[in-house]
């Protein structure tokens, strides 16, 4: 392309086969050319940096996109993206060209420097929730380095972030009046980001703990997790016996039958609900990918939802006249929205359920929950019936089964609470 002071700028896809991983596949980055001087720019497709076998990487690079489907598309997207974000950097350069005025091709020497670009991906992918819930994390530890909205903090390597800076950092947030939880999650975002670093930097040795018996090294700390409640049978049972109007005009009713369908497809959340298609059900089973694991899962697992009487009925009712596959089954979402306005649609129905769901349970003396506890108590219904762990797990669609037995842990405390009042109760009788 032709660019400043006439003098050409060759912005160019390259098969970097000099250097090789050692499974043998070839890194894919994009080579500027100035003056007779060469950078290079990695590619980053899925979070990280791109690597295709030689022919793959060779025909990709060779052939019109408008030739490829399903991987082979989304991987000749994102670098034909890469070269057009670049050489949109590249007019934009006011006076004398320089490799270094360009963002994307400066070295991410900083640890917040690497930060900020790799959260940055999330939402030119639009993955607009985890988008901010990376950015709440840098805002604070920036914060943390002494930045602001408008500036950015003490830089420091990712050599230098020490579990000393990490304890520093935790207890600058309990001062700053943080949760456990909130600090637990911040935390993790910095270990991940933390962990891409080390992918430039193999030598890199982490701060951060590697078991409970690793004292030397921060270790983090997990949360209550007590977000939601989780109504027992007899508050849901009450819930469901709460008269209401028939009218799927009615908020107050409609939040009532959606937390009900929540409930009945297993603890789905409101993200899930809102993006389920008609695709995804037939007369026997409602089967989908959860948005939580859809991008962090090597396997794609369905969650599958065996169909009832229940769910068959909100359906029905709610369900949008349009019943053509790729309809959505609800009202919320519409086709052709952008990432964007998704998240948006997502997070008002989700605010806005929970208004009505807060009302409802004010009104008739139950506790005050929202959408998020269907899914807590469907899992403790299940753990109380006596339903084994392991199908637990997979209707909840976790991973591992630790991640379940954490999650159930917390429905233990009522138990032990519940049979505390019981003993007390006896007490007081015999004294």
């Amino acid at each position: 392309m032709e660019t400043l002071n006439e003098t050409p700028i060759g912005i160019v896809p390259f098969l970097c086969v000099n250097t090789p991983t050692k499974e043998g596949l070839i890194p894919i980055k994009i080579r500027l050319t100035y003056k007779g001087e060469r950078k290079y720019i990695p590619v980053i497709h899925n979070n990280k940096p791109l690597h295709l076998s030689p022919e793959e990487g060779k025909f990709i690079l060779e052939t019109d996109i408008k030739m490829m489907k399903g991987k082979r598309r989304e991987i000749k997207k994102t670098i034909n993206d890469k070269v057009n974000s670049i050489e949109t950097a590249v007019k934009s350069i006011q006076g004398e060209f320089a490799f270094d005025k360009i963002s994307s091709v400066k070295n991410l020497k900083g640890f917040l420097d690497l930060f900020k670009s790799h959260i940055e991906q999330f939402k030119t992918s639009g993955k607009l929730g985890t988008y901010r819930s990376y950015s709440a994390s840098y805002s604070a530890f920036n914060r943390f380095r002494g930045g602001d909205k408008e500036k950015t903090g003490k830089e420091l390597k990712p050599s230098n972030l020490t579990p000393t800076i990490l304890h520093d950092f935790e207890q600058y947030l309990k001062d700053s009046q943080c949760n456990k939880t909130t600090i637990g999650i911040y935390m993790r975002v910095i270990r991940l980001v933390f962990n891409v670093a080390c992918l430039k930097n193999p030598r890199l040795i982490s701060p951060f703990a590697r078991n409970k018996n690793d004292t030397e090294r921060y270790r983090i700390k997990k949360g209550s997790g007590h977000k939601s409640i989780a109504l027992t049978a007899n508050q849901l049972e009450a819930f469901r016996s709460i008269p209401l109007p028939k009218d799927k005009e009615n908020l107050f009713y409609e939040a009532k039958m959606m937390f009900l369908f929540l409930f009945y497809c297993q603890g789905m959340n409101v993200k899930d609900m809102c993006k389920l298609k008609y695709e995804n059900i037939d007369s026997n089973a409602i089967r989908y990918i959860r948005s939580k694991t859809e991008d962090t899962e090597t396997e794609e697992i369905p969650i599958e939802i065996p169909m009832n009487n229940e769910i068959g009925k909100i359906i029905l009712e709610f369900g949008n006249s349009d019943k053509s596959m790729s309809s959505f089954v609800f009202k919320y979402m519409k086709v052709g929205l952008t990432p964007h306005e998704q998240e948006n649609v997502i997070q008002y129905t989700g605010k806005k359920l929970n208004k009505y769901l807060k009302f409802i349970s004010e009104d008739n003396d139950l506790p005050v929950f929202t959408t998020y506890a269907s899914r807590h108590t469907y899992a403790s219904l299940m753990k109380f019936s006596g339903v084994p762990i392991e199908l637990i797990r997979e209707v909840l669609g976790h991973k591992d089964l630790k991640t379940t037995e954490n999650y159930l842990r917390q429905f233990d405390l009522k138990k032990i609470k519940k049979a505390n009042e019981k003993m007390a109760r006896s007490i007081m009788r015999s004294s």
